[in-house]
């Protein structure tokens, strides 16, 4: 029986345990004997974790480590192979900002027209978007974009030390790299601005290094051939970077090792609760069980939070991405890059893929790759890296996109909810993969009676 904390739950555990002797001879402090007393009843806890990205691998490990009965229930055929399959790659607090800033309004009928817009709404969609839309730009005035920022920001650092905690209790190996985040500009202007907007969040973890072009190319060599473009920039040496799809692939055999459950090429078709626990029913007739239930499903979440009567305002944001091979370029980069004027970020991985990703267009749950994008990301690999496009192979560039979950406020939307026993851990937009780690411990505190190491009040589902 697992017995949940609440208001009572000290004298609940003091008065019936068969520990208590234990602990009054050791002279433990009750809470002490709470918090370990609601982690070996976690032992017997049942979890259904919906949803194998990012998001729901961390979610599987921090919960498995905290003693829990890990189910993972994914629609896909293996883990990490929706937005998490070829995403940027970037672990990069620093650029937790939402995208509804407070000139939101005027960037996107800028963009309207341009194929080459990082940011674009698909006119097809735009009676399904339209209130969300509307609601999107009503979270767009300085304060909550700072305040959202914050947030983001703190998850995001705090996310960089879980994952190192994954690495040293794994050994896992996902192509990881701390070489950190050179952003470049190309007009002086821009780069003051985002040097005063780093200066706000100092006390949240944001460190750089202010460079002009020729710090740039220093430290970032495979820049010189461009080096009369660009006016300076930024190097932030906390940001990290990895392969997203190769961490889920092996948190899957970790967790597995040690017990957890997979059910991959499993569509859910309902869920419910029912005499205080969850009712899991998929399209081939399985039905699960499970104490208490973690939504990471992206995109998908609110289909699923509908169910159970919730509604979790969030809608897909569309990425793209080319993962092309380095093999003989002798210059490659070794930093994220990110060219703040063409909005694109690029990424080394591990030495042997270059990820060139931007562009995000709301349109609908549709996959489809546009050859109109695709053809843009391949013209700034030949802006940047002109020697490099030169020799590419241009037959394996292996473009991909994926549907990005951008909430309402463009703020993930992570803990309790209003239903007893359901979490969420979803909502995180662009940086999914930079929150992953810290949103997984941060649930797996919620479920075993502790409280976060973080404040996450403000990603509540009730703020809305």
């Amino acid at each position: 029986m697992y017995v949940r904390p609440g208001n009572d739950i000290q004298h609940t555990i003091w008065q019936y345990t068969e520990n208590y002797q234990w602990y009054a001879e050791k002279d433990i402090h009750s809470q002490t004997f709470v918090e370990h007393y609601c982690i070996s009843f976690g032992e017997d806890m049942k979890i259904a974790i919906i949803g194998a990205g990012v998001q729901g691998m961390a979610n599987a490990y921090f919960l498995q480590r905290a003693g829990m009965d890990v189910t993972v229930i994914e629609a896909a055929d293996a883990a990490g192979m929706e937005c998490s399959f070829a995403n940027g790659g970037g672990l990069l607090p620093a650029t937790g900002a939402p995208w509804n800033e407070p000139d939101a309004l005027k960037s996107l009928l800028k963009y309207v027209g341009r194929e080459n817009a990082p940011l674009k709404f698909k006119l097809t969609t735009l009676p399904s978007m339209a209130l969300f839309g509307l609601k999107f730009l009503s979270y767009s005035s300085e304060k909550r974009y700072i305040n959202s920022t914050r947030l983001t920001t703190q998850l995001g650092y705090y996310s960089s030390d879980m994952m190192r905690e994954i690495e040293n209790e794994t050994d896992i190996s996902y192509r990881q790299s701390d070489s950190g985040l050179m952003a470049y500009f190309r007009d002086a202007e821009s780069q003051a601005g985002t040097e005063a907007f780093f200066d706000l969040f100092a006390d949240e973890g944001i460190q750089y290094e202010s460079l002009d072009s020729s710090g740039v190319t220093k430290k970032e060599p495979s820049l010189k051939p461009i080096q009369d473009q660009i006016t300076g920039g930024i190097f932030c040496p906390k940001e990290r970077s990895g392969d997203p799809h190769i961490f889920c692939r092996e948190i899957t055999k970790h967790t597995q090792q040690n017990g957890a459950e997979y059910h991959f090429n499993t569509k859910i078709i309902d869920l419910k609760k029912e005499n205080g626990s969850f009712r899991i029913i998929s399209q081939d007739g399985r039905d699960f069980k499970a104490d208490a239930v973690v939504i990471a499903a992206g995109c998908h979440s609110p289909a699923l939070g509908k169910k159970l009567g919730l509604r979790i305002p969030i809608k897909p944001a569309k990425g793209y991405s080319l993962s092309i091979p380095m093999d003989g370029w002798n210059n490659a980069p070794t930093s994220v890059i990110g060219d703040m004027g063409l909005h694109v970020g690029i990424n080394p991985i591990g030495g042997k893929i270059l990820r060139v990703a931007g562009i995000a267009e709301f349109a609908g749950y549709n996959k489809q790759l546009s050859k109109k994008r695709i053809n843009y990301l391949i013209k700034l690999v030949e802006t940047i890296f002109p020697e490099f496009a030169a020799t590419m192979d241009r037959e394996q560039l292996n473009p991909w996109a994926g549907l990005r979950p951008i909430s309402v406020d463009g703020t993930a939307i992570l803990g309790k909810t209003p239903i007893e026993g359901l979490y969420l851990s979803t909502g995180h937009g662009g940086i999914g993969w930079t929150t992953a780690a810290g949103s997984g411990r941060v649930i797996a505190d919620l479920i075993s009676g502790k409280d976060p190491e973080i404040d996450i009040s403000g990603f509540s589902i009730n703020r809305f």
